[in-house]
């Protein structure tokens, strides 16, 4: 098997970049792989100085088709029981994208059965950036429910406040509307 990837690895590096012909010279034209298919096409019929065309001398060979440079197979995981049937020899878990808590769950387990983990790349180092990631979301969602109700506290108080003020202002009015009777009633007419 190791000699297989080895062959993929010095074949991808001589590989060149396939780019669609004259990607170049027309900006319509993006850097994917289309085959040419034009009457006089150079590329087409392989001439010298021309990009290279797409042929299967490029492929990986069959037995490590698919398989991560690592040597393993990559096995897309989600829940703790498809980590406990992989084979810890031949198959490496790919974890997909599942809330912190579960990860931290998946990490552990696949570290419990000796089960390498394809794309994370150190398991120690990423469990205790999860740790750290949710007590800093504890704490923000503590911080935001300690403002919430503060504000709560302080629109109460604020209408406490609007009240009394209605109710002085309420008084004060009735105590100027009385003065002004008793002024009307007090004057002395000539």
């Amino acid at each position: 098997m190791n000699k297989h990837l080895a062959i993929r690895k010095s074949t991808k590096r001589r590989k060149p970049e396939f780019l669609q012909q004259d990607f170049h010279i027309l900006k319509c034209i993006s850097r994917h792989w289309r085959k040419p298919r034009g009457i006089d096409s150079k590329m087409r019929l392989h001439l010298k100085g021309y990009a290279k065309e797409v042929s299967p001398g490029y492929g990986s060979p069959r037995d490590v088709r698919g398989m991560h440079f690592s040597g393993f197979w990559p096995i897309q995981v989600a829940t703790v029981e498809e980590i406990a049937r992989l084979d810890v020899k031949t198959q490496g878990a790919v974890l997909l994208k599942v809330g912190m808590k579960r990860r931290k769950e998946l990490i552990a387990k696949a570290k419990e059965l000796g089960v390498k983990i394809i794309n994370v790349k150190d398991s120690d180092a990423a469990m205790t950036a999860i740790d750290g990631e949710m007590q800093q979301r504890k704490q923000s969602r503590k911080d935001k429910l300690k403002r919430r109700d503060r504000a709560q506290k302080e629109e109460k108080k604020a209408k406490k406040e609007d009240k009394l003020a209605e109710k002085v202002t309420d008084e004060e009015k009735a105590l100027a509307e009385k003065k002004e009777k008793d002024k009307v009633l007090t004057r002395k007419e000539p």
